[in-house]
This record gives structure tokens, C-alpha cells and sequence, in this order.
């Protein structure tokens, strides 16, 4: 019954020209034994799905649940690797709707470069956060070394120049600067943009407002009276940036 209704989800809305892939977590104090117990959450204990959403509504395409290595057979549904949840997701939806001239969005979990690869051969378009100690990335793109807060460098993989490796440094309080290393396969987005009197690159800002799809399910998952205006307001602030940029 819920892989029927997972699939109809996939067919009731056509997603837009962006999507958000992510994990959500559905509040739940049954018994179960793939519940999972995680004190930093409002709702303690949860359990977890990979789901792909969308980032301007609070709308679920389609969701796998994480329920551990079964024991015994695993079956069809044991999906096991970061990348390999990832193909499952898409494979599954594209079977719903076509997903040609998309993007993605990931976070590092899911960020790779031979997921992107192939990504682009099904003409779907990524855009992702990206863990310093991933294969592929040059040891002096990595080093902070004479970088300044705010410096930005950019690299393309040659010789296709499809995928473009960003690097932004930002200062934080508690351990000083950090790089923050983004992946895209979208067309360069070069510019920057005013954000609280700092000047934030373009790509940056885009992964933000596309990235915001699995903030938005889990707050209407876990809705009540008193959260209603901060809904509303990431909402109506979401869409005023983006006609905005437009």
C-alpha cells in the first residue's frame, strides 16, 4: 500500500525546474525497529526517509524509508551507498514523468562527481555542497592558505567544462575560516549577490533557495498552530527572492 501510494505521488504533480533531494524525518513513538532516536530534533524520535522534493512547496515526489540492513534476503527495496540511493530515487520518478532539463539539489552526503557524470547523461543538472576529502579535488583548491574571508575561486574539468568545482572561504566564530566547496553541472553562475551587506556568490544563493524543498516538507510534517507564521514567512520570503533574481 505505500509503495502504491509513493508511486502515485510521482504522477499527481509534475515537478518543476528544480528539485531537492535530501532526508526527512517523520515524527513517530510507535514500536519499530527501524525508529531512530536523534536528541538535537524537536521530535526525538523519528524515523527516516530519502526523499526528493520540491523547494517552493511543501510537496514529497517520491521517498524510500531507511530502515537498516535487513537480515536475511535483502529484497528490491535495500538500496545500500549514497549514490546508489540517489539512481533509485530518479530511476523510480522517471518512470512517473520526464526529469529532462532538471536540477538537483544534494548536500555533501550525497554530492559526487560520478554521480553528476551521470546525472548529466540523463540531461539532469546538479547542484551540491561537497566534502573537502572527495576524489577529484586539486590538494591547492582545498588549502587556505593566502585565502582572505569572502575570497572565491572557480574550476572547471576539463576538457567537457560541464562540471564547475566553486570554492567560497567564510569565517566562522568558533573555529575561524572555512572553505566551502560547492559542485555544479548548471550553466555558470558567475555573479555575485548582496546578502546582509555581504557579497555572496550567485551560485551559492541559488543552492540555498533550491535546497529549502526538505525544510519546507519537514515543517508541515511537524506542523502545529504556533508554527504557522514561520512557515508562511519562509514561504513568501523563498518566492519574493526568486522574482527577485528573475
Amino acid at each position: 500500500m505505500f509503495e502504491m501510494f509513493n508511486t502515485q505521488c510521482g504522477k499527481a504533480i509534475s515537478p518543476e525546474d528544480y528539485l531537492s533531494l535530501d532526508e526527512t524525518l517523520y515524527r513517530m513513538r510507535n514500536q519499530a525497529s527501524f525508529k531512530q532516536f536523534n536528541p538535537s530534533k524537536p521530535a526525538k524520535y523519528n524515523l527516516l526517509f530519502k526523499s526528493i522534493n520540491a523547494p517552493r512547496y511543501p510537496y514529497t515526489f517520491i521517498t524510500a524509508p531507511s530502515g537498516g540492513k535487513p537480515v536475511g534476503d535483502a529484497g528490491e527495496f535495500y538500496i545500500s551507498g549514497c549514490d546508489e540511493i540517489v539512481k533509485s530515487l530518479i530511476l523510480r520518478l522517471e518512470k512517473s514523468t520526464d526529469l529532462k532539463g532538471r536540477n538537483v539539489s544534494f548536500d555533501h552526503l550525497y554530492t559526487s562527481i560520478p554521480l553528476y557524470k551521470w546525472l548529466l547523461e540523463r540531461q539532469i543538472t546538479s547542484v551540491g555542497t561537497l566534502k573537502t576529502n572527495r576524489r577529484g579535488i586539486p590538494d591547492e583548491f582545498k588549502s587556505l592558505e593566502g585565502r582572505v574571508e569572502f575570497s572565491y575561486k572557480v574550476l572547471w574539468e576539463m576538457p567537457s567544462k560541464r562540471l564547475v568545482l566553486h570554492s567560497y572561504v567564510v569565517k566562522k566564530k568558533s573555529s575561524g575560516l572555512r572553505n566551502v566547496l560547492m559542485l555544479s553541472s548548471v550553466q555558470p553562475l558567475l555573479g555575485v549577490i548582496k546578502d546582509d551587506d555581504k557579497f555572496k556568490p550567485a551560485i551559492y544563493t541559488l543552492y540555498d533557495f533550491t535546497k529549502g524543498g526538505t525544510n519546507i516538507v519537514d515543517q508541515t510534517v511537524g506542523f502545529t498552530p504556533a508554527s504557522q507564521s514561520r512557515l508562511d514567512g519562509q514561504w513568501w520570503h523563498s518566492f519574493s527572492f526568486w522574482t527577485h533574481a528573475e
